[in-house]
């Protein structure tokens, strides 16, 4: 993976924890969650995104579409024989990967606490 997208997904991933964790802003806490997972993944020796034609088609998953430059859960419409999402998208995605385990009820505490300044 090249810099430019290696930043991308690590800015992209951080945007998604930031508005899991209720903020309109990516902060610090975010960042460095974001290169946690990256890391785990990393160590795993999985790739992050892999073509959308290895999709699994019984699940949700975060789907990734050129035109769009950002990632949206994804589910197989079984009757349009397609992938869609909230995004409403009507363009085919290129790539997806697996929605990771939510962080345990500590972790989520913990980042609550620090983004309060407790």
């Amino acid at each position: 993976m090249d810099i430019r997208t290696a930043t991308t997904l690590r800015k992209n991933a951080a945007r998604v924890i930031a508005e899991m964790t209720g903020s309109d802003t990516i902060r610090p806490e975010h960042l460095d969650a974001t290169d946690k997972v990256l890391a785990l993944v990393g160590e795993a020796g999985l790739s992050a995104w892999q073509p959308i034609a290895t999709a699994p088609k019984d699940r949700h998953i975060i789907g990734f579409w050129e035109g769009y430059k950002r990632p949206c859960v994804m589910w197989w419409n079984v009757a349009d024989q397609a992938f869609e999402s909230w995004a409403d998208r009507h363009e085919v995605p290129t790539h997806w990967m697996p929605i990771p385990t939510p962080p345990s009820i500590a972790l989520v505490d913990e980042a609550q606490s620090k983004a309060a300044g407790i």
